[in-house]
């Protein structure tokens, strides 16, 4: 009986083709390992990106939120003054006396308003003092104005429009302003 030799010749060329065909993918795994590390690379950059911007609005809100109190300081001011008038036994607008819009630059501890020393500086900060005019402290980015507008109806001043104006230019050169007004009346 004669053995069956194609039967080997086919196995060997099968076992060829299938040596070759390993053969060819020699560089895959390398190029499919630069094409991962390139994803990697690139989503990596992106999520540093998303991160700078989160921390510099932090800034920016937190900048905000600082400019808020001190227009916000600047309403009290005026509505502390009218309140220790009253308190004592003074004309509800003694220190606030103005005929026309008038520009402030108070201090958080003020008893009158004073026009003559208006100056739109910079605030000043101390740890231990906080925000001023006077005084120490390391000069801020906020400057504060205080306008005061008297409000004439029937020949009398009975109301005071206050704005209080905050402005600031921030590390990468944007202007913001904060602008909060106030009504307040001689209803005691």
């Amino acid at each position: 009986m004669k053995k069956k030799s194609h039967n080997r010749k086919s196995y060997f060329r099968m076992f060829h083709a299938s040596c070759s065909v390993f053969h060819d993918n020699r560089g895959q795994l390398l190029i499919e390992s630069i094409i991962a590390i390139f994803l990697v690379i690139v989503g990596m950059m992106a999520i540093l990106g998303f991160l700078a911007n989160a921390l510099s609005l932090n800034r920016v809100v937190s900048d905000q939120l600082t400019a808020t109190y001190l227009s916000e300081e600047g309403i009290e001011i005026v509505k502390n003054i009218i309140d220790s008038n009253k308190g004592n036994g003074k004309v509800w607008n003694d220190g606030l006396k103005v005929n026309a819009a008038t520009d402030y630059s108070p201090q958080y501890d003020d008893k009158t308003l004073n026009a003559a020393g208006f100056q739109l500086g910079p605030l000043l900060y101390d740890p231990a003092a906080g925000y001023s005019y006077k005084g120490g402290g390391e000069e801020t980015a906020f400057k504060r104005k205080v306008t005061l507008t008297p409000i004439i109806r029937g020949g009398t001043v009975n109301e005071y429009q206050v704005n209080s104006l905050v402005e600031w230019v921030s590390r990468g050169g944007g202007k913001f302003s904060v602008n909060i007004e106030d009504h307040f009346y001689d209803w005691r």
